[in-house]
């Protein structure tokens, strides 16, 4: 039953990903979108398993993608003002290497879980990136801009 349940689950985020990108939804789309998605899905639960790690994400970790929204858009406008001036003086910004406070000791599966949507919320930023996380560590992000203090916060608390 587990394994019904991740199938679909895979296979629906799969076919709504795809469904996003169509302009136009014919029944031809359709058929070739959860073809594609029931591949897909496969094709996850196979390297999840090969993975052999298990995760047990908390529901409340939701908030962080909720959180990367404004810090999307407000990175974006930092961006720009950074942007325009370097493209004028034809310097670059090289940003800066941050290390973040160590998230709490956690069971493996729920640590494994932090570093991965916590580091796909903390890169999703066009100004930041999670360049390291190891096991036993806390983050290391590349910036070029400053800001979303409290969404990294909220990922290692």
């Amino acid at each position: 039953m587990r394994v019904a349940v991740e199938l679909l689950v895979w296979w629906a985020g799969l076919f709504v990903g795809y469904l996003v990108t169509l302009s136009a939804v014919s029944g031809a789309e359709l058929a070739v979108g959860a073809a594609i998605a029931v591949v897909g899905a496969v094709c996850a639960f196979a390297g999840r398993r090969a993975l052999t790690q298990r995760w047990t994400p908390d529901p409340r970790w939701l908030r962080w993608f909720a959180l990367s929204v404004p810090a999307v858009l407000a990175d974006v406008g930092r961006l720009a003002t950074v942007a325009v001036p370097l493209l004028v003086r034809n310097r670059g910004n090289d940003g800066r290497l941050r290390r973040l406070e160590a998230p709490p000791r956690e069971p493996p599966p729920r640590a494994a879980a932090r570093r991965a949507l916590g580091t796909t919320v903390l890169s999703v930023s066009p100004g930041s990136y999670v360049v390291d996380w190891p096991d036993d560590a806390p983050p290391v992000v590349h910036a070029l801009v400053t800001g979303r203090p409290r969404l990294e916060r909220e990922v290692v608390r």
